[in-house]
């Protein structure tokens, strides 16, 4: 009987706790490390520029670069989200790739802060652990938080680049993810 109780009044605890009416459930975040990447230029579905500054010599622009992955089934995601950066001054250049997701659709994206990046994505729960947030296993939407403060600070900063050859830097973002309740 006292096992039931504790039990019972558990289930209230949680019912009548914020956690229970929150909208999402946020994960800790996880490391992306760069790579060079060569896409075929007529894939590319969609670019979003989220910074473009001209500062002290520097040309710095960071983006999201959606690819289309080519066929697909109804089950498997049509497209990938790339967080780009890319710095050119007189005589140096570079920038990064890094492949951030696989996706259905980018629904919305933005610099929340220097270095910091959001994006909001259709995605398919084989992408992310969200049973717990979706009514359906299937499909539903995240959103991701790019810390990219470091990786942004190189490439302002061309670190390591050799005059006229393009430095590709591979520095580790940190992405986390909020899965979104379903409607």
């Amino acid at each position: 009987m006292k096992s039931h109780l504790l039990e019972l009044l558990v289930v209230i605890t949680f019912l009548f706790s914020p956690r229970a009416f929150s909208k999402s459930v946020k994960v800790a975040p996880m490391q992306i490390k760069g790579a060079e990447v060569k896409v075929e230029v007529s894939r590319i579905q969609q670019q979003v520029t989220l910074v473009q500054s001209l500062k002290q010599g520097s040309d710095l622009r960071v983006g999201f670069v959606v690819v289309d992955r080519g066929g697909s089934t109804d089950v498997s995601p049509k497209a990938s989200l790339y967080l780009t950066t890319f710095n050119e001054t007189e005589e140096f250049n570079g920038g990064s790739s890094h492949l951030i997701s696989h996706m259905n659709e980018l629904i919305s994206s933005k610099r929340s802060k220097a270095g910091v990046y959001e994006a909001v994505l259709r995605v398919y729960q084989d992408e992310f652990d969200c049973s717990k947030a979706w009514n359906s296993n299937y499909e539903g939407s995240v959103k991701l938080r790019i810390d990219a403060r470091k990786l942004t600070a190189k490439v302002r900063k061309l670190k390591k680049a050799e005059s006229f050859v393009y430095k590709n830097y591979v520095e580790p973002v940190l992405m986390s993810y909020e899965c979104l309740k379903s409607k």
